[in-house]
């Protein structure tokens, strides 16, 4: 059996670390970045900036082998507002004994000043956008925060569809322009003036492209616009030359504002099929 250490971060493991994250891909998404990479070490992100700013500065420790190869990473941090010790991101290419050991490591730590825990509930930069992670990508992280206690709250479905069969958009419901963040193409849909309705379509990665963005204004739903945005973001998605396409739907709040029955239905209904959920992760 494979003997492991426990150290701190140190400069030059940068790229064992990118490596490590870039093991565990999500389909559609870019792969992570040097300089993603440098924001979460330092406790930075674009995304979530409030929440992040009330954390101490993360601590980060890595798994090693006897020769000091890199097998596993943890980033870890305490809100000091109400104590609560979180679990950032993890990453050891989903071998169940590293990511324990990471696990049980960071929650000991966190453990002197915490009085609770919470294991990604924060949008780091290393992913595209979302917190959370997905449960059948991510087995042995899932398993081991069960395992430690946690309880998963479900955050929602990671669909994927096949670029073929598309239906056929009627006419140029929206207009089609550049999208700098994520980087793309955006749908709008203008009504009175104003806008209605947005899709964001990203740059392919590989033979996958995500559908990042949906939304219709609620005094404008219920009259065809969205499922009409839906087929020509679809066939937007099929002329980057993109084979498949995934999305994420945030449907946590049944009969909430979070409320995503309809667009579920919609998409049911013009051949998406659920692949992944997306849960994050507490303990009281």
């Amino acid at each position: 059996m494979t003997a492991f250490r426990l150290r701190p971060y140190r400069r030059g493991d940068e790229s064992a670390l990118l490596a490590l994250v870039r093991a565990d891909p999500l389909p559609g998404h870019p792969p992570a970045q040097a300089v993603m990479l440098a924001l979460a070490l330092a406790g930075d992100s674009p995304n979530d900036a409030e929440r992040w700013a009330e954390l101490s500065r993360p601590a980060v420790t890595v798994l090693t082998d006897t020769d000091d190869r890199i097998a596993g990473v943890v980033s870890y941090a305490l809100r000091m507002s109400d104590r609560t010790g979180n679990v950032l991101w993890l990453h050891a290419r989903e071998e169940p004994a590293p990511v324990a050991a990471l696990l049980e490591h960071a929650l000991s730590e966190l453990s002197q000043k915490a009085t609770r825990f919470e294991a990604f509930t924060l949008t780091t930069p290393l992913n595209h956008g979302f917190d959370g992670i997905l449960e059948r990508s991510r087995p042995a992280t899932h398993a081991a925060l069960l395992d430690a206690g946690f309880e998963a709250t479900y955050m929602g479905r990671y669909f994927h569809r096949p670029l073929v069969d598309l239906p056929v958009p009627v006419g140029p419901l929206a207009e089609v322009g550049p999208s700098a963040e994520p980087t793309g193409r955006q749908l709008r849909v203008h009504r009175d003036g104003k806008e209605v309705a947005r899709a964001v379509v990203c740059e392919p990665v590989g033979e996958t492209v995500e559908i990042y963005w949906l939304s219709v204004e609620p005094a404008y739903r219920g009259q065809g616009i969205g499922r009409q945005l839906w087929y020509q973001a679809m066939a937007e998605a099929a002329r980057t030359g993109a084979k498949q396409a995934v999305l994420i739907v945030d449907d946590d709040e049944p009969g909430g504002e979070r409320d995503r029955t309809a667009a579920v239905t919609l998409y049911d209904s013009v051949g998406w099929k659920e692949l992944d959920r997306v849960h994050t992760y507490r303990r009281d």
